[in-house]
This record gives structure tokens, sequence and C-alpha cells, in this order.
């Protein structure tokens, strides 16, 4: 295992995430260390060739003039088990907890409907993010009610907010994303959570065009995707559902209303925009009338 590493600029940190937000999937991570307060970016790869092309890959992306430079060093199976560890945490929203598998044992006292264990894999998060922070916080806070409704998550990664959503009481959800491994992550953490009611397909949004209309759509996708996409998205929902938008920053947030403003007038939809932020992050949420 390759263990990649640099200082950041904090005056580059919005830049640097807008680069990881793109490349997701993806193996990196931004470190605060609260001794030297500094900001750093790790990065975990199998091997000297694969580290090379992420490397590549991530540095065509910067805005920057010159390339990062990065410090290796080699470190052994057992080390890097317990070194990705450190980066993922239980937290909660309000009485719900997200727990990594390996804390399961310090939280045996809450009830399995009031937990969701995820194992993140190399690729995918624990929703320590702020997009997918967003849309479990207004998930858990507007929506916990056992109902028959019909949800959806685009761009499941991890499946967290699916199978959030199974747990507080949906009972119809789906999952999808056009990545494999997100498709099989997502399976995992159901099995492991005895999850065995919601669809987990693998899909682009494309292909969302012609299937059934659902009462709350979650899309947690880059701002460009949304906009290209906002027909099909609005097409989704039922009248008088909710389609919830994530991964957008909070200076392209007005792009994204202007563009899903016009069109829900064309298509003489009555609707309410709920905004909020987090950070540099925004969610916007469109409740259908």
């Amino acid at each position: 295992m390759i263990k990649v590493h640099t200082s950041l600029n904090e005056n580059h940190l919005e830049e640097i995430e807008n680069v990881l937000y793109d490349l997701y999937p993806h193996n990196w991570s931004i470190l605060y260390k609260n001794q030297t307060k500094i900001y750093e970016l790790v990065g975990y790869f199998k091997n000297i060739s694969e580290t090379e092309l992420e490397i590549s890959q991530f540095n065509k992306c910067t805005p920057f003039t010159t390339d990062i430079n990065f410090e290796y060093s080699t470190i052994k199976n057992e080390d890097w088990k317990n070194s990705y560890k450190k980066h993922f945490v239980p937290w909660n929203l309000n009485d719900f907890h997200f727990i990594p598998t390996w804390r399961e044992n310090e939280f045996k006292n809450i009830h399995s409907n009031q937990k969701l264990l995820i194992d993140p894999g190399m690729a995918f998060g624990t929703g320590n993010h702020e997009t997918t922070k967003l849309c479990l916080k207004y998930l858990i806070q507007n929506l916990q009610k056992p109902c028959s409704e019909l949800l959806i998550d685009i761009g499941c990664g991890s499946g967290i907010i699916a199978l959030t959503a199974s747990l507080i009481g949906f009972k119809n959800v789906h999952a999808v994303d056009n990545d494999d491994e997100a498709v099989k992550n997502t399976l995992i953490n159901a099995q492991l959570n005895q999850i065995d009611d919601i669809v987990v397909s693998k899909k682009c949004l494309g292909e969302l065009e012609s299937t059934n209309k659902f009462d709350v759509v979650f899309s947690n996708i880059e701002t460009s995707t949304l906009i290209q996409n906002a027909s099909i998205l609005c097409n989704l929902v039922n009248k008088n559902g909710k389609l919830i938008l994530s991964g957008i920053l909070k200076n392209e947030s007005s792009n994204i209303h202007q563009e899903y403003v016009k069109l829900l007038n064309e298509m003489k939809i009555n609707f309410e925009l709920i905004s909020e932020d987090m950070n540099e992050w925004n969610l916007s949420v469109f409740e259908f009338r």
C-alpha cells in the first residue's frame, strides 16, 4: 500500500474540494491537524503505478499552473487498515447514529432502526462530507415517519441515504449509481444492516426517464450534471413530491435555482424552494404542490 500526502494552502481548499468532487469516487482525504493547524491532502493506493496514475489525474484537474508535489511512503496492509479507520468516526443526527463497522460494539445498546452500520470501502465515505450530511439532515428531520412513499437515491455511493430511508420507515426505496463499485458497496452495507427490501441497480440518469415516478427524489451529484439533467429529474417526481438536490457549491446554487425555477414554471408545477448551506456546500429542495 502506498501513502502520499502534501500540505495544503488554506486559500486553495475550495479549489481542491472541487477537484475531489469531480474525481469522486476516489481514495483522497483532506485532513486537518489540530496540533500544527495545517490542512493535508492524503491518498492511499494499492501500488506505485496506481499512485502515479491517480496523482497525474488529480493534477490535470487542478486550476493551478504547476503540479502539486507529494511525499510518498510505503505502509503494511495492517498499518493501512488502522490508518484508514482513523478518518472515519461515528457521528449522529438527532437520535440516529452512523457507525463504521469497526466501532459497532460501542453502540450495541442502540436500537437497530436508530443506527446504520457503514463499511465505507476504499472509495466511499460514512456520510461526513457536507453534501451527504445535508441530505441526511433533511431526510431525518423532515421525512422521519413510516410511510409507503416511493424514494429514490440517485448517485447512491455507499447507499447511506437509501439505507437510512429504509431504516426510518420508507418501504419502497431505490438506490442507483452509474459506478459498479458504488452498487457493490451499497449492497454490502444493506447486508450489514439486514436490509433486504431496497432495489439497488446500476443506471445512468438518462436511463431513468422511463421509470416510475417517485414521491421523494434525492440526487447528490455535481452541479453541471444536475443542470444538464434537470428535465429528467423533475419528471421523476410525483405530484406533491420532493426533489432534493445536493453536490452543489454554495456559489453555484443560484445557477441551480434559476434553471429549476424556470423549468418548473414552464411545467406549470407549483413548488416551494428550500435552500440550506453547510460551509461551502448547498442543499436545494423543491417541494412540489
